[in-house]
């Protein structure tokens, strides 16, 4: 994988003057897929793919659908996909993931791959872990932690509305079995992830918005921990794209509400970078 010295630092700062500046994960698509190797071009479409995700399930219920410019592939190359998958067991576009070509199959047979769950959630849990096996270290990290967090989050409103985890865990991990398994108050799961805590303490947020502020907060100081020497390498370039996304969503939510969100955020990133020197600094003088 490349290193992006100039590229990366040729990258508009994500700073609050940034807040309403046309950075978009479209158009920063383009300039990545310009920028970088076709290598790291297949490590960033791990991200883009959950486009795809949403673009095959609108062609598939309206084949006129109008799909989201931000996936990997076009409409012409879903609608001949779709087609392969009806007449053959081997589509011909083989550059698609294979879990697409599983889905779509069982899709069109109605025959479910996994019995108790959603069609939708049946490509979440594809798309993970396809992604969780394709990834790098960290990208895998990144695949697994949005997993876990979504589980244990639909496990904790499951048990509060006395609904059958098994129709709403994805996954086959560690995390997962615990969450349809346990009897436990916690799943058993204080003690296997350091972060189960905390998004205890999120779900109980009362106010919807607030709640997935202080989630994506959680994630975004993921991210900078996970990153902190990877200057200019694609994790880097990954996390940017991550963070954009993130803005991006707020800001066409609410501008005044996705500034407020940047704004604690640039402040929790001040913090822990400042945080993260001293320990780097009390190790070095020790």
């Amino acid at each position: 994988m490349g290193n992006y010295y100039s590229f990366v630092a040729g990258l508009p700062d994500v700073s609050l003057e940034t807040i309403q500046s046309p950075l978009t994960v479209a158009g920063l698509k383009e300039e990545f897929y310009y920028e970088i190797s076709f290598a790291d071009r297949q490590v960033l479409n791990l991200f883009f793919l959950q486009y795809d995700n949403q673009n095959i399930l609108s062609l598939l219920k309206d084949e006129d659908s109008k799909i989201s410019p931000n996936g990997v592939y076009s409409s012409e190359e879903w609608e001949e996909f779709i087609r392969e998958v009806r007449e053959t067991d081997n589509p011909k576009v083989s550059d698609i993931p294979a879990y697409f070509a599983e889905f779509v199959s069982a899709y069109l047979s109605e025959q479910p791959i996994f019995e108790n769950l959603l069609w939708e959630d049946q490509l979440s849990a594809l798309y993970y872990k396809y992604a969780i096996e394709k990834g790098s270290p960290f990208i895998s990290k990144w695949f697994e932690l949005n997993l876990n967090l979504n589980n244990i989050l639909a496990g904790l409103k499951a048990r509060e509305l006395k609904l059958d985890l098994n129709n709403i865990i994805l996954g086959d991990n560690e995390i997962a079995d615990a969450l349809r398994s346990s009897s436990q108050v916690d799943f058993g799961l204080s003690q296997q992830i350091d972060y189960y805590p905390k998004i205890v303490r999120i779900n109980e947020e009362p106010h919807l918005q607030e709640r997935e502020y202080k989630l994506d907060l959680f994630k975004w100081n993921w991210l900078e921990e996970h990153t902190f020497f990877d200057y200019f390498s694609i994790e880097k370039v990954f996390t940017y794209l991550l963070e954009v996304d993130m803005i991006e969503r707020w800001t066409k939510l609410d501008v005044e509400k996705g500034k407020l969100f940047f704004n604690k955020m640039v402040e929790e990133m001040t913090k822990q970078a400042s945080d993260k020197l001293k320990e780097i600094n009390n190790t070095l003088t020790k």
